[in-house]
């Protein structure tokens, strides 16, 4: 009997144990701000991201300029068709306010921002469906934005689907095949570079960065002296964006002279917007490691923000978040230097979002650390 009563009592001690290490453990999560961060708000913002979001590549728009030349009914139902798709911004030489569009200028557009696609319909383009029950399409596309060229295409498409159902026209009776301008021969990394460049300098950084403070042993010991706490988030951001120009410089040289892939704008601008971009990735970099208590947690918050970050760009492209994703503005911002041979004040808005985002995070950054407790 003696011995029943001491298990029970064993028992309800072991009990009273395991209750207390779980109120504890639950005490430590409650008050660890970036497990809660991480528990919580991550998926918050991934479903609300999506949530707000469209199917992948169905919120499309493009600049199509269609060129008539044959001037008849069949070829302005085809341009009426253009008209009808959701997102299509249609210019043609028919409309008497849009007398400007012709060949010989949109040769000249179609590698600016101004234009994504032209089509020419050639003199006789009804006479052919009529007499022949076929006719040639003349399509051109913009071949720097990797994006654009599938929102133009999914907009073509559509139009001449729509075409086709309305006049009975099967799919071999219209004959095309899409040209890309400006042309050349293209290597992977030509079209890789705008997408692959800008991710890379910030992934790299970002996760460089994310270990800045939280991995910083001395920095207890520094911060016991009359350093200013904003003087140490001062100091690691000027010291990695000196690491990163030398990073940059690498990139651009090994691009140029390693595969021969020469920007068309200066050496200058595309150098400025991308130490921009990799300043983003360091800013925010030590925005994660100044609130995380462990370097895994850092870790967290880099991966889970970089996953986000590239849904949002490649899958979801909500238009109002994309302006403000580095990743999106690093992809925009080198088509439009390297490849489109613009300039800094041609391209603003994207340098002003840039510095907006710095200027952001660095100012969360330096108001959280000024009063963070821990190094007290």
């Amino acid at each position: 009997m003696a011995e029943d009563v001491n298990q029970v009592k064993s028992l309800r001690e072991r009990r009273k144990r395991i209750t207390g290490l779980i109120r504890k453990e639950l005490d430590t999560i409650r008050k660890d701000k970036v497990s809660i961060i991480i528990l919580f708000i991550v998926p918050v913002i991934c479903i609300s991201v999506i949530g707000t979001g469209k199917v992948p590549f169905s919120n499309v728009t493009a600049t199509i300029w269609i060129i008539d030349e044959d001037h008849t009914e069949r070829s302005q139902q085809f341009v009426n068709c253009f008209y009808n798709v959701s997102g299509a911004v249609v210019y043609t030489n028919d409309n008497a306010n849009e007398s400007w569009v012709t060949e010989d200028l949109a040769n000249k557009s179609i590698t600016t921002r101004a234009l994504d696609a032209y089509i020419i319909l050639q003199p006789g383009f009804q006479n052919d469906l009529l007499t022949n029950g076929t006719t040639n399409l003349s399509i051109y596309i913009d071949s720097i934005d990797l994006i654009k060229q599938i929102d133009a295409n999914a907009i073509i498409l559509e139009a001449i689907a729509n075409y086709q159902i309305q006049n009975g026209v099967f799919e071999r009776d219209l004959f095309y095949f899409p040209e890309f301008k400006p042309e050349q021969d293209f290597s992977l990394l030509y079209i890789a570079a705008p997408l692959m460049v800008g991710i890379l300098l910030f992934a790299t950084i970002n996760l460089t960065c994310s270990q800045a403070i939280v991995g910083d042993i001395p920095l207890k010991r520094v911060l016991t002296t009359p350093t200013f706490r904003f003087e140490v988030i001062i100091a690691k951001t000027i010291t990695y964006s000196i690491m990163s120009m030398f990073q940059i410089l690498v990139v651009l040289l090994l691009l140029e002279y390693g595969f021969n892939l020469v920007a068309s704008s200066t050496f200058f601008d595309l150098f400025v917007m991308l130490w921009l971009v990799s300043l983003s990735g360091i800013t925010l970099g030590i925005l994660f490691s100044s609130i995380s208590k462990t370097r895994l947690q850092a870790s967290y918050l880099f991966l889970f923000s970089f996953l986000i970050m590239v849904v949002i760009v490649y899958d979801v492209r909500p238009p109002a978040v994309l302006p403000f994703m580095p990743i999106e503005l690093a992809r925009v911002g080198y088509a439009n230097l390297a490849d489109r041979g613009m300039t800094l004040a041609e391209i603003w808005p994207t340098m002003l979002s840039l510095i907006g985002f710095n200027l952001v995070i660095l100012a969360v950054t330096i108001l959280y650390f000024s009063k963070k407790k821990e190094f007290v």
